[in-house]
């Protein structure tokens, strides 16, 4: 079966990497990186290449991995000639792989780590690659998106504003591909992280910067949006705002106690 990104590889990056909503939110989420040049980092669903790209321009080692064959083809096409290492992985499918690896630090970026059917085995799994010390910097889809919630009560779907309370919706990606999909709260994902990774903090991505299928508005109001895009560098990380937003950027240190 054709793993289910596969389909979205070759518009992904017109649909949002390259649109302005998408630019302002890859800004957003890369002012909160605290890699340092040389760091050794292991990206999770790096997608069509946009942020490994990126750490490597920032002189950071990076191993890019996604289950999604297609996607890696498309972000190798645009990164022939950087020092980038790149993998199949799967998070539901997890092995021995990589674990000759001690990595500094594990980013993931736009919610691929709400397709992890078992994040506390994915945890344990990255405990064994990542140094004590090393940082995990995760952006996941939050479980309350007030856009999200107000767009589909505006528009009479009631079971759209609140999907986001179900475990393991399945979500179309196109006509023919699907995926089981979590939103997990910060709480929740704090919890599954125990008790190898210790909390650092969480920053709010697109509190008022909307969904990305709402780019059109975007693009029709760009002077306030802009806006948005400033209250939400601002203030993203102060409470309840870490709380409400379509994605969160959560921060963990990798620490001693193993179990």
């Amino acid at each position: 079966m054709m793993p289910a990104f596969d389909s979205l590889a070759q518009s992904y990056d017109e649909t949002f990497t390259y649109r302005q909503l998408g630019i302002w939110l890859r800004e957003l989420v890369r002012s909160h990186i605290p890699f340092q040049p040389g760091d050794s980092i292991l990206e999770i669903g790096c997608g069509t290449g946009e942020d490994a790209l990126w750490m490597a321009s920032q002189q950071l080692n990076v191993t890019a991995t996604d289950a999604s064959p297609a996607m890696l083809a498309q972000a190798q096409a645009k990164a022939a000639d950087t020092p980038i290492q790149w993998e199949i992985l799967d998070i539901n499918t997890l092995d021995n792989s990589l674990l000759m690896y001690q990595f500094d630090g594990v980013f993931s970026n736009f919610g691929a780590i709400n397709c992890a059917e078992n994040r506390p085995l994915l945890a344990q799994w990255l405990s064994q690659r990542v140094r004590l010390g090393g940082k995990l910097i995760f952006v996941v889809m939050n479980t309350i998106c007030p856009w999200e919630i107000a767009y589909y009560l505006l528009k009479l779907k009631p079971a759209q504003a609140f999907r986001r309370f179900k475990n393991g919706l399945t979500v179309y990606l196109d006509q023919t591909s699907t995926i089981r999909v979590w939103y997990p709260s910060p709480c929740r994902i704090i919890q599954d992280f125990r008790p190898y990774f210790k909390h650092r903090r969480t920053v709010g991505i697109g509190t008022l910067l909307p969904p990305t299928y709402l780019d059109a508005q975007v693009s029709r109001y760009p002077k306030l949006f802009a806006y948005f895009k400033q209250f939400d560098q601002r203030f993203g990380a102060v409470f309840p705002l870490t709380w409400l937003n379509d994605h969160y950027l959560i921060e963990f240190e990798r620490c001693g106690h193993v179990s």
